[in-house]
């Protein structure tokens, strides 16, 4: 190559070159131009805001505090709806002899006592809780007795039962007429039989108070029956001595030291309340037979149980009816009636005009269905309501076919159509015995049905 050749090689890279250079200065130029322009902008607003917050008078930025947010109120209580209930209570069913006559059937050699209950039957079967007072005894077994000592079959349980009775009260005079053995069959037979049973404990372990659950509402059952006079210092029941056993398992009160056995029935009443039940219901034998009111024992006591926590008394052992009356008595800031059936008479007996040799005998036969209404309430924990009342009943007897016939018969309107009252051509002496009902109760204490 030539010298004028390289020469001219050389000055096209050294052109090239610069020509580079050049290219690369614009670019940092257009560069440079660029943020130098954003520079400018960017004092410029800097230098517009500081001015406008010149502007601004100095003042400090508020501080907002935000309220704590308040807790939630808890929804108020839902308590269940009111529990209405009807507790119904008759008196004294009996064995005598010839009601077991009547009970008899030749062709299945079987006693059948249905049909004495069946008038009153859809009365108590309505109740929620129906009581009824046990005075006889079960040996289970043959032969079968009346009074004085009475041994009756236990098909009378079955009769009782189909009656619409949830409880049998066996704390009676009676209880002890075949033995403490026997006693204690027969609680354990109606038991078995579906029964709740109340008076008698079957062994210590068991509690004195008997409770039953109805709509929600449990109830109290605490049922004693008198003692006789004390032989020896010891205690008696139809003037048998008890035994320690007995004595111990037997709810029974006496009169020489009533006030301490009203303590002790006290106690109870507290124990059940705090168990569970709600309405205390206190049923007692007590008083004097035949007699058509209650005498000052009857009222002492009664108003000591009102005082102490009893919300229903029922009575029986008379075998008459006596008054319906009530203690009025502190519940929290306010007040409750007690109401106090002093004695519920016979419900089913032979004891009547022909049979028995008292002062007016009629009233042997006169009975009733004690009736309380009660409204309780599950927010306040008390009975907020409560009416009472009865269902007269008077015991017919009469023999259509050689053989005598019982029936239990409600004095409600319409009574005097009832088949057995036409049968027997008593409806005179069913009237009689509702008009000596109505003068000895009151005529407001009467329902009719």
């Amino acid at each position: 190559m030539s010298r004028s050749e390289r020469h001219s090689k050389k000055k096209v890279r050294i052109n090239t070159g610069r020509l580079a250079a050049s290219i690369l200065v614009l670019a940092l130029l257009v560069v440079a131009v660029v943020f130098g322009i954003k520079g400018i902008a960017a004092r410029e607003a800097a230098a517009k805001n500081a001015h406008q917050e010149a502007k601004q008078p100095n003042t400090v930025s508020p501080v907002v505090i935000e309220e704590p947010e308040e807790p939630e109120t808890p929804p108020e209580p839902e308590y269940p709806p009111d529990a209405e209930l009807t507790v119904m209570c008759v008196g004294d069913v009996m064995g005598h002899l010839s009601q077991l006559y009547a009970a008899y059937d030749k062709a299945s050699d079987s006693y059948d006592f249905t049909q004495f209950f069946n008038d009153a039957t859809p009365y108590l079967s309505s109740a929620d809780l129906a009581i009824a007072n046990i005075e006889t005894s079960f040996k289970g077994k043959e032969p079968y007795t009346g009074y004085p000592s009475f041994n009756t079959p236990d098909t009378l349980a079955d009769a009782v039962k189909d009656a619409g009775i949830d409880i049998a009260c066996f704390a009676n005079n009676h209880m002890l007429d075949s033995g403490l053995t026997v006693l204690k069959r027969g609680v354990q037979m109606f038991r078995d039989k579906g029964f709740v049973t109340s008076g008698m404990r079957l062994d210590a372990s068991e509690k004195r108070y008997t409770l039953y659950e109805a709509e929600g509402v449990t109830f109290g059952l605490l049922n004693y029956t008198y003692e006789t006079p004390r032989n020896n210092g010891k205690r008696t029941i139809q003037s048998g001595v008890l035994g320690e056993e007995a004595n111990e398992l037997i709810n029974h009160f006496g009169y020489e030291e009533n006030d301490k056995d009203m303590a002790a029935i006290k106690e109870q009443m507290e124990l059940a309340r705090a168990d569970g039940a709600n309405v205390i219901i206190v049923f007692l034998h007590w008083g004097e037979e035949y007699q058509h009111n209650s005498n000052n024992w009857q009222k002492r006591i009664a108003e000591n149980l009102a005082n102490n926590g009893a919300d229903i008394i029922f009575g029986s052992h008379p075998h008459v009816l006596q008054e319906i009356s009530y203690f009025e008595v502190p519940d929290g800031d306010g007040t409750k009636k007690v109401p106090v059936f002093y004695s519920l008479g016979n419900y089913c007996s032979n004891q009547r005009v022909e049979t028995i040799n008292v002062a007016n005998p009629r009233y042997t036969e006169q009975g009733m269905i004690a009736e309380v209404k009660l409204t309780w309430s599950f927010e306040h924990e008390k009975i907020v309501d409560m009416s009472f009342g009865c269902i007269p009943t008077w015991v017919d007897r009469y023999k259509p076919n050689g053989q005598f016939h019982y029936a239990v018969v409600p004095l409600v309107p319409g009574f005097e159509e009832n088949e057995h009252l036409v049968a027997s051509k008593h409806v005179d002496r069913a009237k009689q015995a509702l008009d000596d009902v109505i003068k000895l109760v009151g005529e407001e204490y009467v329902w009719d049905k």
